[in-house]
Parts: C-alpha cells; sequence; structure tokens
C-alpha cells in the first residue's frame, strides 16, 4: 500500500500587514516563553499602524516564512498541503488577496521572492484547503457572511458547496480528504445572541452544524467509502453548535 505524507497547516491569519505577533515572538525568542505583561504590552504598543481596538490579531512574517520554507525544503517526501482554516485574518479583500498570494505565488527562485516574501506555490505540492470562522468574517467586528473566500480560492472549493470531498492518487492508490465548512452564516446563529456576551463576543471562536450541510457531510463520507483513507476535516472552534462534529 502506498504511503501518503501530508503536511497540515491552519491558523495562518493572513492580513494587509503583520500586526501585534511579529514584536512578541521575537521578544519570545530573546526571553524565552515566560513574557511579563508590561513587555507584552509594550510590544502592543510598539506596532506601526495598529488599532488594537478595531482591527484583529494578524499573522507573524517570521513564522509564516518558516512554514513556506519547510513545505519547500519536504516538496520531495510530501504528496500535498492541507490548509485548515483561518488562512487570512478576516474575509475581506485585502486580508483575502495577501492569503492568496501566500497559498500561489511561485517566486522565480527558491520559496520567496526579491523583498523577502515566502510562499507556497514553488514547493508544486497539491494545495487542498476550507475556509475557517475568520475568512468568513466580513468586517473587522467578526461579523459573519463574507463571501469572499470562494472569489480568491475558487479553484481549490468547489462554488457553493460548504462540505466537499477531495482525492489525492498515487501508486494506484487514493485518499480522500472530506471538508466540512461549519462556520456561522449570520450573526443571528450566534448561541445567546441576544444576551450582552454574545451581541458583543459571542460570534468569535463559534461555529455551528447546520442539519443540511450534517446531511451533506453523512453523503459526502459514505461517497468517498472504498478509498484507503478518509478523514473528515472541520476548522476547530471554541464552540461548535449542533448534534454533531466531525474532527480529523
Amino acid at each position: 500500500m502506498a504511503r501518503f505524507r501530508l503536511i497540515q497547516i491552519s491558523d495562518l491569519h493572513f492580513g494587509e500587514q503583520a500586526y501585534v505577533t511579529n514584536a512578541v515572538m521575537k521578544l519570545r525568542e530573546k526571553k524565552g516563553s515566560f513574557l511579563p505583561d508590561v513587555e507584552v504590552a509594550r510590544a502592543w504598543a510598539g506596532q506601526p499602524k495598529r488599532n488594537r481596538i478595531l482591527e484583529l490579531d494578524s499573522h507573524d512574517d517570521s513564522a509564516a516564512f518558516a512554514v513556506a520554507k519547510f513545505c519547500y525544503d519536504n516538496r520531495d517526501a510530501a504528496d500535498a498541503i492541507l490548509v485548515t482554516g483561518d488562512i487570512a485574518c478576516t474575509g475581506r479583500d485585502k486580508d483575502l488577496s495577501v492569503a492568496h498570494r501566500y497559498i500561489t505565488e511561485k517566486p522565480k527562485r527558491y520559496f520567496y521572492d526579491s523583498k523577502g516574501f515566502g510562499s507556497l506555490g514553488r514547493a508544486e505540492l497539491i494545495n487542498l484547503l476550507m475556509a475557517g470562522n475568520h475568512d468568513r468574517y466580513s468586517n473587522f467586528l467578526a461579523q459573519p457572511g463574507s463571501g469572499n473566500f470562494e472569489k480568491y480560492f475558487g479553484r481549490f472549493v468547489p462554488e457553493h458547496e460548504r462540505v466537499y470531498l477531495k482525492k489525492i492518487s498515487k501508486d494506484g492508490y487514493r485518499v480522500g480528504v472530506v471538508f466540512a465548512d461549519f462556520t456561522l452564516r449570520s450573526s443571528v446563529d450566534v448561541e445567546n445572541f441576544f444576551s450582552p456576551s454574545g451581541l458583543v463576543s459571542g460570534r468569535y471562536g463559534q461555529g455551528r452544524v447546520y442539519e443540511d450541510l450534517l446531511s451533506r457531510l453523512e453523503y459526502k463520507t459514505s461517497e468517498a467509502r472504498g478509498l484507503s483513507w478518509t478523514p473528515a476535516l472541520t476548522h476547530s472552534f471554541d464552540h461548535v453548535l449542533g448534534r454533531h462534529c466531525a474532527k480529523a
């Protein structure tokens, strides 16, 4: 039987600009894992063009570069890259465009361009991906419902499909991966939406197992029977509402 090697990536959180994380990571490298609150606050305050109230934290340049290098260095050993949600900080164009560049761009040489921007395209691996809750945010207040994800990643995600099956073939064997996008369709689907906590922060980290998506997941999993291996992948949420949630 063929052996399939998959690289899984999640929560890249690409944004128009890297925010807090970069400074905090540099402090961690310098001082170790323990960071006094005053130093974290100082790092946050030192980030350019960042409004802590109006913007969500986004990616870390050094971490994204390291991931791109790992994928490039292991391109001959791996069969595919799985990107399981939260590719972008929000579902706004300015964030998704940076995420799309990271996933698809192919620099002329190596895995990064002349400005030091690393990307996954030069690894020449099959990219399988799905949206996470951040990718569906329509604004910086985490309002769900953005439909921009398919505009940028339509070549990877079937149009208007929240549950879909992707297959990888190797040496006469096939692996099927079922993706289930349980991100919120609307703010009214938030648990305890009309409570003070629900109105302010309830939609952060929440998903819902809608009945139609659950039925679709069952159908797609049944369709994949007979393949060598079929994990069902969802993005991880702090709160997933519904009867079932299939995880890798």
